[in-house]
């Protein structure tokens, strides 16, 4: 009996040193540049990542063998290190982050009734996105998370227009709020909910993406941008929001290919936006770079105003659990 586990053990040593080498490959993945990344990641440089492999596995292999002691205790030593290595694999993956539960439609809060009435709420993850149907608008959403801060704060305007983003069909005064770009587990969360008039509406949280080992998670965080008269630039945002912009004010966007739209108005803006979602219905002027085309935007206005901005932000390094960067 033993001698038949030894050889499955053994057998099988070497698939479980893969998945360390594997671990070993993605982490030298991180510290590339991001355009390095990208290319791995797409698959484009398949030459790289065959190098990085067999090389990890080379000095793994020389490694082990020139720290165990040779014949039957060398190979039982290295039997060990195997089944260690696929041991924690397996934990990984039913404790770590690939066993994250995601949540689907599920009820975080019913408002209290009231304009001006604030509702909290709290959870230990931050979901992925939040939901809610109100006739009135809300007055405000504000999301707060414990070693970050503020993550989301937002008005009646604000929401009307993220609570758009990508929404292909929108159910009757329906929002949809995206807050990450995956489930972020170990994070206490405060939900501040202003609600706006004699109305009841029930929030709803849910994820269907989680934490991907060697990407790490980031939140969409929203905040208010002032527009003062004359030229404003914005830089390296996946959202920007233009509620009060006016008939006059005008638009230019530079592309990270170089080229530019020029003098483009509130009209263009809503045209362009029917390219990623359906609900364009006014005043939605919004400009969508949720796949990171645009390097650059100016709003040339003629009175103040105020924008939202969302952007991509990491979480605080050390405030989350295991598996950031």
């Amino acid at each position: 009996m033993w001698p038949w586990i030894l050889n499955i053990v053994r057998n099988a040593g070497p698939a479980a040193i893969g998945y360390f080498v594997n671990d070993v490959a993605t982490f030298v993945n991180k510290q590339l540049p991001p355009k390095a990344q990208t290319a791995t990641k797409s698959g484009t440089a398949w030459w790289f990542i065959t190098i990085i492999m067999i090389a990890m596995a080379a000095v793994l292999f020389f490694v082990i063998r020139a720290l165990m002691p040779r014949g039957k205790k060398g190979r039982g030593m290295f039997m060990i290190v195997a089944v260690g290595a696929a041991a924690c694999h397996i934990l990984d993956n039913y404790f770590g982050l690939d066993g994250v539960n995601l949540v689907m439609a599920t009820g975080l809060v019913t408002l209290t009734t009231g304009a001006g009435v604030i509702t909290t709420a709290n959870l230990a993850f931050l979901p992925e996105r939040i939901a809610f149907a109100a006739a009135t608008q809300l007055t405000g959403v504000k999301i707060s998370v414990q070693g970050d801060g503020v993550v989301f704060d937002s008005d009646a305007n604000g929401i009307t227009h993220v609570g758009v983003n990508r929404v292909l069909g929108q159910v009757t005064n329906n929002y949809v709020l995206t807050l990450a770009n995956s489930l972020i587990p170990a994070k206490n969360v405060l939900f501040e909910f202003t609600n706006s008039a004699a109305q009841t509406p029930i929030v709803y949280y849910d994820s269907d993406s989680k934490p991907i080992q060697g990407i790490p998670p980031l939140f969409l965080q929203m905040a208010k941008a002032p527009i003062l008269v004359g030229g404003n630039d914005f830089f390296d945002f996946a959202t920007l929001s233009l509620p009060s912009l006016a008939a006059g004010d005008s638009i230019t966007i530079l592309y990270s290919d170089g080229t530019i739209q020029a003098n483009m108005n509130r009209a263009d803006l809503q045209y362009k936006l029917g390219y990623t979602q359906n609900i364009v219905n006014t005043p939605i002027y919004q400009i969508d770079n949720y796949n990171r085309s645009i390097k650059q935007v100016t709003v040339t206005a003629l009175a103040a105003q105020t924008a939202y901005v969302q952007k991509w932000t990491p979480s605080v390094k050390g405030s989350m659990a295991g598996g950031e960067v």
